[in-house]
């Protein structure tokens, strides 16, 4: 059958077909989170534009991607997990994309993979004191360590214990055991990370004209090499770096009330503490 196919269709089309559907199936797996579901309409957009012969490029799968998303889950935009998905995709696209390459061994590979998580943990750092106050230092180092790890270690067992249920829940059961027991071992290293003092950086929330600032301090900083005026980057960052939050002023409070279901909590800020009183349920 396969020979009588590729008469009619190239193998390399096959192999596209073949492809997006077993990416289709991990999918469904994964829960169709919005980054799962970003990465599979790429693909799809790009397996389409293989197929009918068209040029195109990364940025229009992405962008594709990101209309087919928001037409089926308009809600999702307000979703952190959905800005941040398309835009780590996006600062790779822009750190890689119209690059020279210095090479294809693994030492330059090791270096790029590397840079690619930097650069991604660097541009994203200000979306992540808007939206979350504090931002994580060691995510380059986790991810360049646990990213592989997961890839190829823990997340082919899975699915291959999943597949092999119906057939053998024994086998399919060792597996499981076995990608247990490579997430245990790579547990120490996680809590090691996280516990650092280093781990992650508290900062107030940016107002909009120093995020702004921020980002196009980012955009020059990650701009190719011999591109003009880079430095002026690090200058755009200063602000958002010693951004502080505004405080009551001395002998002045303010006070919230906070409703979460479970009884009624009233958060009292000074100029110097935050008190907290939790009257319980009752």
């Amino acid at each position: 059958v396969p020979v009588t196919l590729m008469k009619h269709i190239p193998a390399q089309q096959l192999a596209m077909l073949a492809g997006l559907g077993v990416a289709a199936v991990y999918a469904l797996l994964a829960g169709l989170s919005i980054p799962t579901q970003r990465a599979l309409l790429m693909l799809g957009g790009f397996v389409l534009m293989l197929l009918l012969k068209r040029n195109f490029k990364a940025i229009n799968a992405m962008a594709t991607a990101l209309f087919a998303i928001l037409l089926w889950e308009p809600v999702s935009v307000l979703s952190a997990g959905f800005w941040f998905s398309f835009l780590a995709v996006s600062v790779i696209f822009y750190v890689f994309s119209g690059r020279l390459s210095n090479g294809h061994g693994w030492r330059i590979r090791l270096r790029q993979w590397g840079w690619m998580q930097f650069s991604i943990a660097f541009a994203l750092f200000p979306f992540s004191l808007l939206l979350f106050q504090q931002t994580s230092l060691i995510s380059p180092l986790a991810n360049l360590i646990l990213v592989p790890y997961v890839s190829f270690l823990v997340v082919p067992l899975v699915l291959l214990a999943l597949l092999l249920m119906p057939l053998s829940s024994l086998l399919s059961g060792y597996l499981l055991i076995a990608a247990d027991k490579l997430l245990a071992l790579i547990w120490p290293v996680i809590e090691a990370l996280s516990m650092h003092p280093w781990a992650y950086w508290v900062k107030a929330a940016p107002d909009w004209p120093i995020l702004l600032l921020a980002l196009i301090g980012v955009v020059l900083l990650l701009a190719p090499k011999g591109f003009p005026a880079r430095w002026r980057g690090g200058l755009m960052l200063l602000p958002i770096i010693i951004n502080t939050a505004d405080r009551p002023a001395a002998g002045d409070f303010e006070t919230a009330l906070l409703v979460v279901g479970q009884g009624l909590s009233v958060a009292v800020r000074t100029r110097t503490p935050v008190l907290v009183f939790d009257s319980g349920n009752k």
